[in-house]
């Protein structure tokens, strides 16, 4: 009898101590996930945008707008999960350019790239896009938000890219720009092409 209550309470200890390491385990995740996962995407929100990844109904309406030609140079500023940028190099064999703030989005897009056929065509940087010059682009597609692109993004646009380039914005519009084209469908959103003058 005093043998099944020591074994009891032999049990009892080492499953609470498996409770406690596995909480602790769980609370060490946690909190890792908010420092390296969390606070970053929050960090996006507030350099330029949060991460809001383009619908994949609305590339087919994106890569229309965009007619891209093998071998131009395509920059996605803030490029997320990567949706954009991977297939416009896989599908038009572009010269891709990624910009991302968040370290998290970066690996997992840098990841990905390792399975592309033509990897050699995408260059990442990660960094804040204000710090990158863009003049070499053909195309520059962005998702941002309305008082940023005012603020900053259009004064950058206006002062780097070359007469000609061809900038996709996924739902906002740039004011004061007059579009070339809207893809506008019943329940989506708006995609706005403009030429660079």
């Amino acid at each position: 009898m005093e043998m099944i209550e020591i074994f009891k309470k032999f049990l009892f200890f080492f499953f609470s101590l498996f409770v406690i390491i596995v909480s602790l385990s769980f609370l060490s995740y946690l909190s890792f996930l908010i420092l390296f996962a969390v606070l970053p995407l929050a960090w996006g929100g507030f350099s330029f945008a949060p991460w809001v990844p383009t619908k994949k109904r609305d590339l087919k309406r994106v890569f229309e707008l965009a007619n891209l030609k093998e071998g131009e140079k395509v920059y996605e500023l803030g490029f997320g999960d990567g949706r954009f940028i991977l297939e416009a190099v896989k599908r038009y064999n572009v010269k891709g350019y990624g910009i991302e703030i968040v370290p998290f989005f970066y690996f997992y897009v840098w990841l990905r790239k390792l399975f592309l056929k033509n990897k050699r065509n995408l260059v990442l940087k990660m960094g804040n896009l204000f710090n990158f010059d863009l003049s070499p682009a053909d195309l520059v597609y962005f998702w941002g938000m309305p008082a940023t692109i005012e603020k900053k993004l259009k004064a950058k646009l206006e002062k780097e890219l070359k007469p000609g380039t061809r900038v996709i914005s996924y739902v906002f519009e740039i004011k004061g720009w007059k579009p070339e084209k809207i893809s506008l469908k019943e329940g989506q959103v708006p995609i706005f092409l403009y030429i660079k003058k």
